[in-house]
């Protein structure tokens, strides 16, 4: 699942609540260094589009990027 940073950490926040804010920025912190590191999504064999363009059903369809 790919999305945009900012679009990643307000849905997270939203999810989590104010329950788990510090933990949220605690993770991110962690995650950015280990996504830039090993860069999964080029061994990734699909990559879904977190915040499509393209209009879909989101109950049944998914918008791939690659």
């Amino acid at each position: 699942m790919e999305a945009d940073l900012d679009v990643a950490e307000k849905r997270g926040l939203e999810r989590d609540r104010l329950d788990h804010r510090d933990f949220w920025f605690e993770w991110q912190a962690a995650e950015r260094p280990l996504l830039e590191r090993d860069r999964p999504w080029t061994r990734a064999q699909m990559v879904v589009d977190g915040v499509p363009t393209l209009e879909h059903d989101p109950v049944r369809d998914v918008v791939s990027l690659k």
